[in-house]
């Protein structure tokens, strides 16, 4: 499979050459950080191979990169675990904002959005309203402390909240700027994240299958902390890529034939095993909703194509499990009936977070801040699992009402020219964004940390920046996204 777009810039084709250099490159980061890791080498030698392979990466394709930088995360992560002070996530995100926004000015791209007509850029000062009702409101939080950025500081928030929005919206921006890069984007999102993930239980929990399987204990990859301590995965992650690389596979097998559809259905199921070994019940829920979304774009084979296929591995399983060998680990299955604890906590936390000021918040780092009903102590990392409360509580009626009409409108600006406008692979570019930005709102709601969110902060600049291409000059002849 080839996509070419036809035009003379610095990453318009990705060509056989790009495409198998950006494979090996890739393959060579991987294990290159797996050795890494496993010889204890210095973040001296470790970081500055990291950066310039991602930096050669951006260059062979700047969609490719981003996909892998979201994908791989967790490895990412396992890097700055075992080398604490060294924040290797964000020195690659900022490094990969540096590159390919050298790269997008060398194509032109500042150009083209400043052809753009002035409602288009509506949305991003709407955004930055609601950023420095945050960040004003922290300054003058009893909690600031300059130049203090200690876990208990307002502005500690401010800073963290800030840089992953605001890069993470940039890298969105610069992603895609054509709907052809927008569909390499989308495959090397669900093709990276399960070549990415599947080694993890391996060098970060060996015994993560004896302890599902044999021994039964309710963990799941979203838990998981590594044997001998070094860190914990990120409780608030592993579920969700699965399910957003999952839905991405499966929209790209609906409007795929031969090898490639088998492979993609392949991948979509993959990613499924990895949704469900991770113990989430958040990622499930997004996933179940997503898939009525995708399927909602297939056609009636598809349709019985998927049953088929879903009906084949449920008996499987049935029969496997009426013969005295299931395939699902009874740890996995506890995991998920651990249903009491978790909500009840939350509900505690949504009542606690909502005294607050409702017109303008108490600025960023106030949601995260509560008391801890059981001990009565101070919480500096509790926040109400939902991004729109703790929003309500750090920027007030204001920031949030704000914050909802931008996002509304990024979103009808992104699907009205697909339904106005007979876009080559139309079904496929709404199916696959439909899925993926549900997974996101689910985790919107229910997730952790949302100060910390950088998903959503990246699916909101890639609509950004979709203005260039959906609404700013691009005609179907220009965009052919056929496989």
């Amino acid at each position: 499979m080839i996509l070419k777009v036809d035009k003379q810039t610095l990453l318009a084709t990705f060509t056989p050459h790009r495409m198998f250099s950006a494979m090996g490159l890739i393959i060579f980061i991987l294990i290159f950080t797996k050795l890494g890791l496993a010889y204890n080498l210095g973040t001296w030698f470790l970081l500055p191979v990291l950066v310039a392979g991602y930096v050669v990466l951006s260059v062979i394709s700047v969609p490719v990169t981003v996909a892998f930088l979201i994908t791989s995360v967790q490895l990412i992560a396992q890097v700055s675990m075992a080398h604490l002070g060294a924040s290797a996530f964000g020195i690659l995100s900022i490094v990969v904002l540096a590159a390919s926004l050298i790269i997008r000015w060398r194509e032109g791209l500042m150009a083209e959005f400043s052809r753009l007509r002035w409602p288009h850029f509506v949305p991003g000062i709407l955004l930055g309203i609601v950023f420095a009702i945050g960040f004003f409101g922290a300054v003058q939080s009893p909690h600031a402390v300059w130049p203090n950025f200690s876990s208990n500081n307002s502005l500690y928030y401010v800073f963290v909240f800030l840089s992953h929005w605001l890069v993470y919206i940039a890298l969105g921006v610069l992603a895609c700027t054509r709907l052809a890069e927008l569909k390499i984007f989308l495959i090397a999102f669900s093709l990276l994240y399960v070549v990415t993930i599947f080694p993890l239980p391996v060098d970060f929990y060996p015994h993560f299958l004896e302890k599902i399987y044999y021994e039964c204990q309710p963990i799941g990859l979203h838990n998981m902390i590594a044997e001998g301590g070094g860190g914990s995965v990120n409780r608030s992650q592993v579920g969700y890529l699965a399910a957003m690389a999952s839905l991405l596979s499966l929209s790209l097998a609906h409007h795929q034939g031969g090898r490639l559809r088998n492979m993609f259905y392949l991948w979509s199921s993959l990613a499924v095993v990895i949704l469900f070994l991770a113990g989430s019940k958040g990622p499930v829920l997004g996933w179940v909703i997503g898939a009525f979304i995708v399927m909602r774009f297939a056609d009636k084979q598809e349709w019985v194509r998927s049953l088929v296929v879903v009906g084949v591995i449920a008996s499987a399983i049935g029969v496997s499990t009426l013969a005295g060998h299931s395939p699902i680990p009874c740890g996995t299955v506890k995991q998920y009936m651990n249903f009491v604890e978790s909500y009840d906590t939350r509900i505690r936390l949504i009542k606690g977070a909502l005294e607050t000021n409702f017109l303008v918040g108490n600025g960023f780092g106030a949601s995260a801040r509560g008391i801890n009903p059981d001990t009565g102590q101070m919480l500096t990392d509790a926040g109400s699992h939902n991004l729109f409360i703790d929003l309500l509580v750090d920027t007030g009626t204001v920031g949030l009402v704000l914050f909802l009409l931008a996002l509304s409108m990024l979103i009808i600006g992104f699907v009205r020219p697909l339904l106005r406008q007979d876009f080559p692979d139309r079904r496929l570019v709404m199916a696959a964004m439909g899925g993926i930005f549900t997974v996101d709102l689910i985790m919107l709601l229910l997730t952790t940390s949302t100060y910390r969110e950088y998903l959503g902060a990246f699916l909101i600049g890639l609509l950004m920046g979709s203005a260039v291409y959906m609404i700013q000059r691009h005609s179907p002849s220009d965009c052919p996204l056929s496989g």
